[in-house]
């Protein structure tokens, strides 16, 4: 694995162009904003996102604001630390067959090993709610 310096990557342009040639690149998911509290990413919606029976495939929802919550743990990060997802759920509110998905994650909780993102996902125009999700991300110190 290659070793990254999480704490010089801070901007939408630095993290957009982390995740080229990734999993986050595949399924189409830009970060459009980052701050201390919040991240936000979207996805539009399209074929390659679907599961056979129709609708917008669960892990793509789930890796849209998975992604959200850690690009915004990466945001907090300092010199010699990473971190991993340890914990995840997602509740599937509604459907939507067309448009862009966006996820606004909210830090509720910045520990010294963990940080809880909770996030909300939105068809853009609708507002429709799709999902709300909540994750725990483990801050490892780097030897």
């Amino acid at each position: 694995m290659n070793k990254i310096d999480f704490s010089q990557i801070s901007t939408v342009k630095e993290m957009n162009s982390l995740a080229k040639n990734s999993f986050v690149s595949h399924l189409g998911i830009k970060i459009t904003e980052i701050s201390k509290n919040t991240a936000v990413t979207k996805m539009k919606i399209s074929n390659k996102i679907m599961a056979p029976n129709g609708f917008i495939h669960g892990g793509s929802i789930t890796s849209l604001a998975d992604t959200a919550c850690g690009m915004g743990t990466m945001y907090h990060l300092k010199d010699g630390e990473m971190f991993a997802t340890v914990e995840l759920k997602t509740n599937f509110i509604s459907a939507v067959e067309r448009g862009t998905l966006v996820c606004k994650a909210t830090l509720e909780h910045e520990g010294k090993t963990l940080h809880v993102w909770d996030a909300k996902i939105l068809e853009e125009k609708s507002l429709k709610v799709v999902a709300l999700f909540r994750c725990t991300q483990m801050i490892i110190r780097q030897k």
